[in-house]
């Protein structure tokens, strides 16, 4: 229980760090989109989505870190 309390507290806190972009594209993943969908609902490109996810998870190592 205790864990899953702080695994919430942890994706509360990063969810704080997204921009509105950001949020969208993580919201549309947890939904099932692949890159692609998300690419053409988003308008831009698979490699962007590729890109932000690729950084999202960089963000994501780092705050665990702190």
């Amino acid at each position: 229980m205790a864990e899953a309390l702080d695994n919430q507290e942890l994706a509360i806190r990063m969810l704080s760090h997204l921009t509105p972009k950001e949020k969208e594209i993580v919201h549309l993943k947890a939904k099932g989109y692949t890159y692609r969908e998300i690419a053409d609902c988003c308008k831009i490109t698979v490699y962007s989505v590729n890109n932000r996810f690729y950084r999202l998870r960089k963000r994501i190592r780092e705050l665990e870190l702190l």
